[in-house]
């Protein structure tokens, strides 16, 4: 039996009208588990959160190339100290090749296809390797099938484009395995563009592939030694060939690692032992379960397994002969445990008297900046997705394979099924493109949330100062701006939320009043779901926003009408949740929020992991300083320091640019307030 023999059939081939029909059935299986996205490509994002850093992504390089400007090191970004961003995770793989076709097609298509892609290159590329082990082509389709449309790449969908390009790990585990098996110059030259390419749709994947050429070397010297020293020398040569090819890369990287934050965080990014076997948060029948959800909701996590391919992995294991069962059993096994993280949690208890093998590993030199453990988890899907395929092969016999094959296909996607998928919108205020059109270039200070001032900085084009977490892994001389800086440090401080729920009002303020300080604001935002009024009744003064009027006062009664956006602001004191009335109550078309949330309004900031369901409105706690008067040194500074605007999102906390700096609002919409600095 050759090495790649598969579960006691030899050489099963598949046609290229069968990769054509698999390609062809992945792309409208991406179409429909990605629903509504296809409605929305030029208007909306898959996802939210990091979907609009890759946007960005996209147009810096084009932009930076256009205008002659260093494509990594830059005041663009984290003006005006500037920085150098080689740790950034730039996904270059997507972003160079969407360079030629920007000037036919928006980057928020682009970003959308890109994301499209990744579902339909996952399942062919499991589809082709599993074809190449000798899995016939319904077992191959299936085999695909799981590795592509799981929990792990819905929960990823929410805006890691990074994360989800995934698909060209089977590619270089096909050309590695024909490399073992007696490596040539054209094999090495494959093996190495595709590590290449896996390297550039992400740095983690390149440090997993690493480690999986090391078990596919030893898996295959514990099963045959003859030409051992020739199947070691191939695999170091792809790697130095690849080394080579990123060096350009690499250099820049290696110079900066020692410049940033060494941070150990992968025991907060390590999944409970359970989430293997719970149905993933992203799944469309979670909330269907109501109350038995609930005890286990806390536990569960994207690196979910649907029980159709757990039950088969058994009998994949049997199927299996030689070698394939050798290295995909001990593949499977070890980035599971992997995965683990480098402590054991089980049902929300941390086991931390020993280290698993992740912890040791995480000792390395440079591993720290791998720091989610649960990410390996897509290297266990390798592995599941051939014993599932081979096992599925095994049940089905000879008789009836296509119908018994579809069934176990629709199983499988009824256990992962994520629909509506969770879509984000741009919402660009007027005043971006009015900054694009202002003469000479300005520095902003824009408090949207931090991929968001990415974002709108493809629209304006104007400088922009850092924000914490602005771009990955960000340099000390840039945080230390931020901390260290007068003025920018306070009011970068009050935008940083101390706690925010879709709740009631009452309900919010209960769940966070043990973590309120002494002073704080309250922000209340929605959109209404009925035509009629809104009206704020408060002890404390407040002012009410909705569309673009806006109110202050204590008592509020306007007319409000479907869909429209309200917002209420509330700076309180710890003293004023002691009052015997509730500090803030909220009614629209004469309907107290607290009695209906669902009916009468929904939040502002739903989770885009699906299912969406109205959960009441969004209720945000921001820190305020203690300073009740203007303070000029800090308005000088920010001048000072060659700053044009701050921009306040609907959702930010404007309080300390208000009362510290004195500023009032030269424009204002439904979307942000334009403060002019030193105006």
């Amino acid at each position: 039996m050759t090495a790649h023999e598969p579960a006691g059939q030899a050489g099963a081939v598949i046609s290229p009208r069968e990769h054509l029909l698999a390609l062809a059935v992945y792309l409208v299986l991406s179409l429909v588990t990605t629903y509504p996205l296809a409605r929305h490509l030029n208007t909306a994002l898959l996802g939210d959160g990091d979907a609009w850093l890759f946007v960005w992504n996209f147009w810096w390089w084009r932009f930076a190339l256009a205008n002659g400007v260093h494509p990594f090191c830059t005041d663009f970004i984290h003006y005006p100290t500037g920085i150098c961003a080689y740790l950034h995770t730039w996904n270059f793989a997507n972003t160079w090749a969407t360079l030629p076709l920007q000037s036919v097609l928006s980057v928020t298509t682009l970003y959308n296809l890109c994301s499209l892609a990744t579902f339909v290159f996952a399942g062919w590329g499991m589809f082709r390797l599993a074809g190449f082990l000798g899995v016939p082509p319904l077992g191959a389709f299936l085999a695909g099938l799981a590795y592509s449309f799981n929990a792990y790449h819905y929960g990823e969908a929410n805006g890691h484009l990074n994360i989800m390009t995934y698909q060209w790990i089977p590619f270089f585990l096909q050309a590695m395995i024909q490399g073992l098996e007696r490596w040539t110059r054209s094999r090495l030259v494959i093996a190495a563009l595709w590590l290449t390419l896996v390297a550039l749709s992400d740095w983690y994947y390149l440090l997993f592939c690493v480690l999986g050429t090391g078990i596919l070397v030893g898996s295959r010297l514990t099963f045959e030694r003859r030409g051992a020293w020739t199947m070691l020398g191939g695999a170091v040569l792809v790697g130095v060939l690849t080394s080579l090819l990123l060096s350009p890369l690499l250099i820049g990287m290696i110079g900066e690692a020692g410049s940033v934050p060494q941070e150990r965080v992968a025991a907060d990014f390590s999944p409970d032992l359970l989430s293997f076997v719970l149905p993933a948060p992203t799944t469309s029948y979670t909330n269907w379960l109501g109350p038995l959800h609930d005890p286990w909701a806390r536990l569960t996590s994207e690196a979910s397994t649907p029980w159709t391919v757990l039950t088969l992995i058994p009998v994949g294991i049997f199927a299996l002969r030689g070698w394939n069962r050798r290295w995909v059993s001990i593949w499977t096994a070890l980035f599971f445990i992997l995965s683990l993280g480098p402590v054991l949690h089980v049902a929300g208890h941390t086991v931390d008297r020993f280290l698993l093998p992740y912890g040791w590993l995480e000792k390395s030199p440079g591993f720290f900046l791998v720091r989610t453990p649960i990410r390996m988890h897509i290297m266990t899907w390798v592995g599941l997705s051939l014993l599932y395929a081979t096992g599925a092969v095994w049940i089905m016999g000879q008789r009836g394979r296509v119908w018994k094959a579809g069934l176990l296909a629709v199983l499988f996607l009824l256990e992962t099924l994520s629909v509506p998928f969770g879509l984000s919108h741009p919402d660009i205020s007027p005043f971006y493109r009015q900054l694009r059109s202002s003469p000479g270039q300005l520095a902003l200070i824009d408090l949207h949330y931090n991929s968001k001032t990415l974002f709108y900085q493809t629209v304006h084009q104007q400088k922009v100062m850092g924000l914490p977490s602005i771009v990955s892994r960000q340099t000390f001389p840039a945080l230390h701006y931020l901390h260290e800086t007068h003025g920018i440090h306070q009011l970068l401080e009050e935008n940083q939320l101390i706690f925010f729920a879709n709740s009631t009002p009452s309900g919010a303020l209960q769940q966070a009043s043990s973590l309120l300080p002494g002073r704080f604001s309250l922000l209340l935002a929605g959109y209404s779901e009925i035509d009629g009024e809104i009206e704020v009744r408060s002890s404390v003064p407040h002012r009410l926003q909705t569309q673009d009027r806006f109110y202050e006062g204590r008592e509020n009664r306007v007319s409000i009408s479907r869909n429209d956006l309200f917002v209420v602001r509330l700076e309180m004191r710890a003293e004023d949740l002691r009052l015997s009335q509730p500090p803030v109550r909220l009614w629209i078309g004469g309907k107290e929020i607290e009695d209906g949330p669902a009916a009468i309004a929904r939040p502002i900031l739903p989770t885009v992991r699906v299912p969406l369901q109205p959960t009441g409105i969004t209720c945000i706690f921001y820190p305020n300083t203690d300073s009740d008067s203007p303070d000029s040194s800090a308005s000088e500074r920010i001048r000072a320091e060659g700053f044009d605007w701050i921009i306040v999102p609907f959702y930010g906390n404007d309080h300390y640019v208000r009362v510290a700096l004195g500023l009032r609002p030269v424009y204002q919409d439904r979307w942000l307030s334009a403060y002019k600095v030193g105006e």
